[in-house]
């Protein structure tokens, strides 16, 4: 098959999710002990599709080694620009200025969440009906700008961290897929299942509001243990989910912002303090 008919076919995408649902299922069966001997085929089969997926010239240059390198951002930047799950703080200057800003974004989730305003604002909002948790109010973010645009009904209770928000052109002036912010609440015992994210480029940030034990994230083979007023920065067209087995409801600011490599779809030039996308 040449590349014009594997891109046509959108095989580059249907790859990545075929071997994330064998990986993903095939690891949550095993972890039950529900069906070994299926579980182990799953397994085997994810593994068997991403050596033969390293074969094609499409995916060749990437040096992928396992499962869990697999992603999509990959798919836009040439071979000299490395991918990484998670990126350090200190190559992403939002990821620190969120963290000075903390005080902020912990105070107005705080007085939305004391007078129960939550759910209000949530549904009056840009609801976000997704399949990726077992029940639709397990998961919410809680929208405040999106593609540029304040969520109106939300910046009224938290103007101060919508403002701050809209003055970062890496998420207010960045022309990516779903580029924004919200206050990400997760339910205890509940979780995200696992996924990519398809349409590249993108990267996101998460600050711990509200972290209590028992929540973490998982991101390609590593995995983050949230603490509140630190940031996390991550690449989401990685294979991640969430998983909370605490008692208590865990809060996060998460951000989708520009990429730090992408001239394209950046209205300001990115920054790249430590040479990560000119590969010094």
């Amino acid at each position: 098959m040449g590349v014009g008919s594997f891109l046509k076919g959108v095989c580059h995408e249907r790859w990545l999710f075929l071997i994330m649902l064998c990986a993903e299922v095939g690891s949550e069966m095993a972890a039950r002990r529900t069906d070994l001997a299926g579980a182990a085929r799953l397994l085997a089969q994810a593994d068997a599709l991403f050596l033969e997926l390293r074969e094609y010239p499409f995916f060749s240059f990437r040096k992928w080694q396992s499962v869990y390198d697999i992603n999509a951002n990959s798919h836009v930047f040439p071979e000299g620009v490395p991918q990484r799950p998670i990126w350090p703080n200190s190559a992403v200057p939002l990821a620190l200025w969120l963290e000075e800003h903390f005080s902020v974004f912990r105070q107005e989730l705080d007085l939305i969440i004391n007078n129960s305003m939550f759910d209000t604002l949530y549904f009056s909002g840009q609801v976000s009906m997704t399949q990726f948790s077992g029940r639709r109010e397990s998961w919410a973010p809680l929208n405040l700008i999106h593609n540029g645009e304040l969520a109106p009904n939300a910046c009224q209770v938290a103007q101060q961290s919508c403002e701050l928000l809209r003055s970062r052109p890496e998420i207010a002036r960045c022309g990516a897929k779903d580029v924004g912010a919200a206050f990400a609440r997760l339910e205890p015992g509940m979780g995200i299942k696992p996924h990519l994210w398809n349409a590249p480029p993108r990267l996101g940030v998460h600050l711990g509001l509200h972290t209590p034990p028992g929540a973490s994230m998982a991101v390609g083979s590593h995995e983050v243990v949230w603490e509140e007023g630190k940031a996390v920065v991550f690449d989401d067209t990685y294979i991640h989910s969430v998983k909370h087995s605490g008692t208590e409801v865990r809060y996060l600011l998460i951000a989708w912002f520009c990429h730090p490599c992408d001239h394209v779809h950046a209205e300001a030039p990115p920054d790249d303090p430590e040479g990560f996308c000119t590969g010094r």
